[in-house]
């Protein structure tokens, strides 16, 4: 165990749990836990599971909603294909896959979530922090855009989005039927890149390939749905954005 060290954990947290379980783990957490609200743990992009260790995270928790509360998958879908595609990729850029973790949350009893956290957080101090050499950095960030590039062309292959090149020479998603899944799957990655902190809106639109003046809509809608919380510093950017 190492001693005095305090891990870094991103928990995902299904918005259809019927509490509000942000704000019972707030506060309670044996550790600093930041908190991503999805509206499923299914739908999470397997590159979004990545992000997390590139920005320094030390580990990621995936927490699943009860299926008696689950709104937008059948019992046959789960996390956990996702979960076991992340945990091989982990293995291939030598990263403990223990610092992954899928569990389901307890019907109604937060204690049950309170142990999920504390055990997690056991897990992650036994490990010791994650220090990313430039080869498992690189190796990660190369599986990441290889994800990212299957996605888009299942989507396309679908039939729902289209691929267009800017003048940049950059591919993006440009979904004319899927603008729901494309939504959600910006929000996700919000939802991760503002954990980094400091961050600017030019960072995450470099990131995102995506202009800011549409980040900022994005970031305010996510807020206002209590996904978010913009920080001081991006809420001014935000503010001079749009009154510029």
């Amino acid at each position: 165990m190492t001693s005095g060290f305090e891990p870094r954990i991103l928990a995902f947290i299904c918005t259809g749990h019927p509490l509000d379980l942000t704000k019972r783990l707030r506060g309670r957490a044996p550790v600093d836990i930041r908190m991503v609200k999805v509206t499923c743990s299914y739908r999470i992009e397997p590159e979004i599971l990545l992000e997390p260790f590139l920005a320094n995270f030390d580990g990621v928790l995936i927490l699943e909603c009860p299926l008696d509360y689950c709104r937008s998958r059948t019992e046959t879908d789960s996390g956990a294909e996702i979960f076991h595609e992340i945990a091989a990729l982990l293995d291939a850029a030598h990263i403990q896959r223990d610092r992954l973790c899928l569990d389901r949350i307890p019907a109604i009893k937060g204690r049950g979530l309170y142990d999920i956290a504390r055990k997690f957080a056991e897990k992650m101090i036994s490990l010791g922090p994650l220090h990313l050499n430039k080869l498992s950095r690189e190796k990660l960030r190369t599986l990441q855009n290889n994800l990212e590039t299957r996605r888009i062309r299942g989507l396309v292959a679908a039939g729902l989005s289209q691929v267009n090149t800017r003048k940049t020479g950059k591919k993006r998603m440009c979904p004319p039927s899927g603008a729901a899944r494309r939504d959600e799957y910006i929000k996700n990655w919000l939802s991760v890149l503002i954990e980094e902190n400091p961050i600017t809106l030019m960072h995450i639109g470099e990131v995102m390939d995506i202009e800011v003046r549409h980040i900022s809509e994005y970031l305010l809608a996510m807020e206002r749905e209590q996904r978010i919380k913009i920080s001081a510093v991006l809420k001014e950017e935000i503010s001079n954005l749009m009154f510029s």
